[in-house]
């Protein structure tokens, strides 16, 4: 059990880092680089914008499953003995493995272990299975866990972090008071009971991480220490000859405007909802099947089944979770996909033919470099021609296809 619960909570926690720190930490440090350039068009940097964010968030995300799969899994090297085990002997070539010496400046001559856990070590110890079994099973977590975690922090955590925040600050939106009453001084914090005044500083957190904009509630700090910024909706009573006749119909105009300002205030204070972002989600969950899914093709079904799940929770997501944004062209969405997609194909060329060449050579290491590299460049050449010449002809079985069906 102990193991089990070991690989599921790294997967979990695998699954947190790449869906959501990282794409974060790619957003931010993109703005942060383009804004060094000024470009003359608001379209031409936005574009730089999201291509940047892209690439930076697939390398993230992709790089440590291509360390693995083209470094740590090939048979770089001739299997040794691993009964007479003995780090300096096998692994002092290795570049990690001088560098973790000369850092740590053990003596490999007393000191058997030292720096054995480096992973070109590592890999020279252990078998291929062995190796191909520790990669293999790396792609679990992506697949299985990370597209449902998603989910849950994009949607479900929001949704109850802004349930939770309604009712700890239940008292300062929805307090309906009289206009004799708005001169007195009214405390609504010495009113709430004192187990709330513990928990709300926790679900300020949780809901400034989730779904507040902290520019939009006075602040990260004036929210946490103070609460709901807007304080509460009041009715105010109009002279007399501004009233209405005081029917039922005059109640209830009042009541829905009252909703509305709530509302309103409720709208502004989210986060805004990014088409952009959500539409780059997809293209790395396509990139990631692209890439590994013929590693693991079990994976597809519970990817897909998330994605389907996802794609429908994008409606609460926009309408109770996020702020609704402005409508926007389309023309960014339409000419980043066409750079995506391009990308992405060519990246796919690039690492299949690297698994065929190295990962999955068992004469690896019989070959030497330029035969490796050779044979690397000349299968990526072949296999990016034939997909030239196809991709054409396959456009124009595509619009002939679709005149016979539309005639």
């Amino acid at each position: 059990i102990r193991g089990w619960l070991a690989e599921v909570s790294s997967d979990v926690s695998l699954a947190v880092l790449f869906d959501v720190l990282l794409a974060e930490a790619a957003k931010g440090i993109a703005t942060f680089l383009i804004k060094l350039r000024n470009y003359e068009w608001l379209h031409q940097r936005k574009y730089a914008t999201v291509m940047l964010s892209m690439v930076m968030e697939a390398l993230s995300k992709v790089g440590l499953f291509a360390i693995l799969g083209l470094v740590f899994l090939p048979r770089w090297y001739v299997p040794v003995d691993t009964s007479s085990w003995r780090p300096g002997e096998a692994c002092h070539n290795f570049p990690d493995y001088r560098m973790c010496v000369a850092f740590s400046g053990c003596d490999t001559a007393l000191n058997t272990t030292c720096c054995e856990g480096m992973m070109f070590c590592v890999a020279r110890r252990l078998e291929y299975s062995q190796r191909r079994v520790m990669f293999e099973r790396a792609v679990h977590g992506p697949f299985f866990v990370a597209p449902f975690i998603r989910i849950l922090v994009t949607v479900i955590i929001p949704l109850v972090a802004r349930a939770m925040g309604h009712f700890v600050h239940g008292d300062d939106r929805g307090l309906d008071v009289d206009m004799a009453s708005i001169g007195e001084e009214v405390d609504l914090h010495t009113a709430k009971l004192g187990w709330r005044r513990i928990v709300a500083p926790v679900f300020r957190i949780c809901a400034l991480i989730f779904y507040l904009n902290p520019d939009n509630v006075g602040g990260l700090c004036h929210y946490i220490a103070r609460g709901w910024p807007f304080g509460s909706v009041a009715r105010v009573e109009l002279p007399v000859e501004e009233q209405g006749d005081g029917s039922g119909e005059e109640a209830l105009r009042r009541r829905q405007a009252t909703e509305a300002l709530r509302c309103a205030l409720d709208q502004a204070s989210r986060k805004a909802f990014e088409p952009l972002d959500e539409v780059m989600e997809l293209k790395m969950n396509f990139l990631f099947v692209s890439f590994f899914a013929p590693i693991m093709p079990i994976g597809l079904v519970p990817t897909l089944l998330a994605r389907l799940l996802e794609v429908r929770s994008k409606a609460t997501k926009l309408f109770f979770v996020r702020q609704r944004c402005w409508p926007g062209e389309s023309r960014l969405l339409h000419e980043t996909q066409d750079s995506f997609a391009r990308i992405a194909c060519h990246m796919a060329i690039v690492w299949h033919t690297g698994l065929i060449v190295t990962a999955y050579n068992p004469h690896l290491y019989e070959w030497p470099a330029w035969q490796v590299a050779g044979s690397w460049v000349v299968a990526i050449w072949f296999v990016t021609l034939v997909l030239h010449l196809l991709t054409p002809r396959l456009h124009r079985l595509r619009r002939l296809f679709g005149r016979r069906c539309l005639s």
